[in-house]
Protein backbone atom coordinates (compact mmCIF):
# COMPACT_ATOMS: atom_id res chain seq x y z
CA UNK A 1 0.00 0.00 0.00
CA UNK A 2 1.23 3.49 -0.79
CA UNK A 3 0.82 6.68 1.19
CA UNK A 4 -1.68 7.94 -1.39
CA UNK A 5 -3.73 4.73 -1.31
CA UNK A 6 -3.99 4.88 2.49
CA UNK A 7 -5.11 8.51 2.40
CA UNK A 8 -7.64 7.82 -0.37
CA UNK A 9 -9.10 4.87 1.55
CA UNK A 10 -9.46 6.98 4.68
CA UNK A 11 -11.09 9.82 2.79
CA UNK A 12 -13.80 7.49 1.47
CA UNK A 13 -15.08 7.33 5.03
CA UNK A 14 -14.61 10.90 6.29
CA UNK A 15 -13.98 13.03 3.22
CA UNK A 16 -11.15 15.53 3.13
CA UNK A 17 -11.65 16.94 6.63
CA UNK A 18 -7.96 16.48 7.48
CA UNK A 19 -5.32 17.86 5.09
CA UNK A 20 -3.24 15.24 3.27
CA UNK A 21 -0.05 16.73 4.77
CA UNK A 22 -1.32 15.93 8.27
CA UNK A 23 -2.16 12.36 7.25
CA UNK A 24 1.31 11.97 5.74
CA UNK A 25 2.76 13.09 9.06
CA UNK A 26 0.61 10.57 10.95
CA UNK A 27 1.75 7.79 8.62
CA UNK A 28 5.35 8.88 9.08
CA UNK A 29 5.05 8.62 12.86
CA UNK A 30 3.40 5.20 12.60
CA UNK A 31 5.96 3.77 10.18
CA UNK A 32 8.81 5.37 12.12
CA UNK A 33 7.67 3.69 15.33
CA UNK A 34 7.08 0.41 13.48
CA UNK A 35 10.59 0.56 12.02
CA UNK A 36 12.31 1.41 15.30
CA UNK A 37 10.33 -0.76 17.70
CA UNK A 38 9.61 -3.84 15.57
CA UNK A 39 11.62 -4.13 12.37
CA UNK A 40 14.98 -3.03 13.77
CA UNK A 41 14.63 -5.45 16.67
CA UNK A 42 14.37 -8.53 14.43
CA UNK A 43 16.56 -10.18 11.82
CA UNK A 44 14.49 -9.52 8.70
CA UNK A 45 15.35 -11.03 5.30
CA UNK A 46 14.65 -7.76 3.50
CA UNK A 47 16.36 -5.18 5.67
CA UNK A 48 14.15 -2.12 5.77
CA UNK A 49 15.32 1.44 5.52
CA UNK A 50 13.13 4.28 6.70
CA UNK A 51 13.21 7.99 5.98
CA UNK A 52 10.40 10.00 7.60
CA UNK A 53 7.69 11.20 5.25
CA UNK A 54 7.00 14.89 4.84
CA UNK A 55 5.21 17.31 2.51
CA UNK A 56 7.74 16.57 -0.24
CA UNK A 57 7.31 12.80 -0.07
CA UNK A 58 5.79 11.29 -3.21
CA UNK A 59 2.35 9.85 -2.44
CA UNK A 60 3.30 6.74 -4.44
CA UNK A 61 5.88 5.88 -1.77
CA UNK A 62 5.18 2.40 -0.35
CA UNK A 63 4.40 2.16 3.35
CA UNK A 64 6.45 -0.25 5.50
CA UNK A 65 3.83 -2.85 6.39
CA UNK A 66 3.37 -5.31 3.52
CA UNK A 67 0.26 -7.02 2.17
CA UNK A 68 -1.83 -8.59 3.71
CA UNK A 69 -1.00 -6.80 6.96
CA UNK A 70 -1.29 -3.31 5.44
CA UNK A 71 -4.96 -3.27 6.43
CA UNK A 72 -3.85 -1.57 9.64
CA UNK A 73 -3.35 1.78 7.86
CA UNK A 74 -7.04 2.42 7.11
CA UNK A 75 -8.26 2.05 10.71
CA UNK A 76 -5.21 3.99 11.94
CA UNK A 77 -6.06 7.02 9.79
CA UNK A 78 -9.75 6.68 10.67
CA UNK A 79 -8.86 6.60 14.37
CA UNK A 80 -6.71 9.71 14.09
CA UNK A 81 -9.33 11.55 12.01
CA UNK A 82 -12.16 10.64 14.40
CA UNK A 83 -9.99 11.84 17.28
CA UNK A 84 -9.55 15.22 15.59
CA UNK A 85 -13.31 15.43 14.97
CA UNK A 86 -14.12 14.52 18.56
CA UNK A 87 -16.01 11.41 17.44
CA UNK A 88 -15.26 9.22 20.45
CA UNK A 89 -17.29 6.18 19.42
CA UNK A 90 -15.85 6.14 15.88
CA UNK A 91 -12.36 6.67 17.31
CA UNK A 92 -12.74 3.76 19.72
CA UNK A 93 -14.08 1.44 17.01
CA UNK A 94 -11.26 2.35 14.62
CA UNK A 95 -8.72 1.97 17.44
CA UNK A 96 -9.94 -1.57 18.14
CA UNK A 97 -9.65 -2.47 14.44
CA UNK A 98 -6.20 -0.86 14.18
CA UNK A 99 -4.86 -2.60 17.28
CA UNK A 100 -6.16 -5.97 16.09
CA UNK A 101 -4.46 -5.53 12.71
CA UNK A 102 -1.27 -4.28 14.39
CA UNK A 103 -1.11 -7.29 16.71
CA UNK A 104 -1.64 -9.63 13.77
CA UNK A 105 1.33 -8.05 11.96
CA UNK A 106 3.51 -8.04 15.07
CA UNK A 107 2.69 -11.70 15.67
CA UNK A 108 3.66 -12.54 12.09
CA UNK A 109 7.01 -10.76 12.46
CA UNK A 110 7.65 -12.45 15.81
CA UNK A 111 6.81 -15.88 14.34
CA UNK A 112 8.92 -15.57 11.21
CA UNK A 113 11.88 -13.36 12.15
CA UNK A 114 14.24 -14.13 15.04
CA UNK A 115 14.73 -11.32 17.54
CA UNK A 116 18.11 -9.63 17.68
CA UNK A 117 18.18 -9.66 21.47
CA UNK A 118 19.35 -7.18 24.05
CA UNK A 119 23.09 -7.61 23.39
CA UNK A 120 22.89 -6.87 19.66
CA UNK A 121 20.62 -3.90 20.36
CA UNK A 122 23.26 -2.59 22.80
CA UNK A 123 20.76 -2.48 25.65
CA UNK A 124 23.41 -3.92 28.01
Amino acid sequence: MTIGEAITASRRRFGAVVPAEVMVQWLSHLDGAMHKELLQTHYIADETFFLPYDGDTDLSTPLLVPFPYDTLYGPYLEMKTAEVLGETLLCNNAAAQYHSALLTYMDAVNRTCPPKGAVSLKLF
